[in-house]
């Protein structure tokens, strides 16, 4: 009789097998964290933020903005997420560079917490 995999069940795989697969499974889905960026409340404030300000808020730079970014890391919290008064308008140079530094994007270690102005770039 042969081995037949069922994709909803995981039991009776060996374990590396079952846990590369759920892996997969919630590359696939997405994280809470990406789905919250999908949903219509999240499209329509990131709209009106792009509205009210529509260059980039980092002092000195006049540049277009095209992204809007949590000025508190979230981190899922959805009274962070859609909190108006957490977010600012950022061109996408801006945007990269600050959450390279924070979060340890293009392999540089995760920032650790220090004084910061209003923009969420550290002080000089």
């Amino acid at each position: 009789m042969r081995n037949r995999v069922q994709s909803s069940v995981y039991g009776r795989q060996p374990r590396a097998v079952r846990e590369q697969a759920q892996d997969y499974e919630r590359a696939r889905r997405g994280t809470t964290n990406r789905r919250l960026y999908k949903t219509p409340q999240w499209r329509a404030l990131r709209a009106q933020q792009l509205d009210a300000q529509p260059h980039c808020e980092v002092r000195g730079c006049m540049n277009h903005a095209t992204v809007v970014d949590h000025r508190t890391p979230h981190h899922g919290q959805q009274h962070l997420f859609f909190d108006p008064a957490n977010l600012q308008s950022m061109c996408k140079v801006h945007h990269d560079s600050k959450t390279a530094r924070h979060d340890g994007g293009f392999g540089n270690a995760p920032a650790t917490p220090r004084s910061s102005d209003e923009s969420g770039f550290g002080l000089l």
